[in-house]
């Protein structure tokens, strides 16, 4: 789970060092089995990541919603 913005900085500013257009796929996770006891991603955080990723890439999206 890559949770943290400067995580998503990093990886969306290398994605962008080999092509801005490689779509980045951000998606929800939702406890189950052996990691019932974590907590949903949070709506929000993800608006966050995905405003943070389209600084550097055309095709951001997110899933899971």
């Amino acid at each position: 789970m890559n949770e943290s913005e400067e995580e998503i900085k990093a990886l969306s500013d290398w994605i962008a060092g080999i092509e801005r257009s490689i779509p980045l796929h951000i998606t929800r996770f939702f406890p189950q089995r052996k990691m019932a006891d974590c907590l949903p991603t949070d709506i929000d955080l993800l608006g966050r990541l995905f405003d943070t990723a389209k600084k550097n890439l055309d095709n951001v999206f997110i899933g899971n919603v």
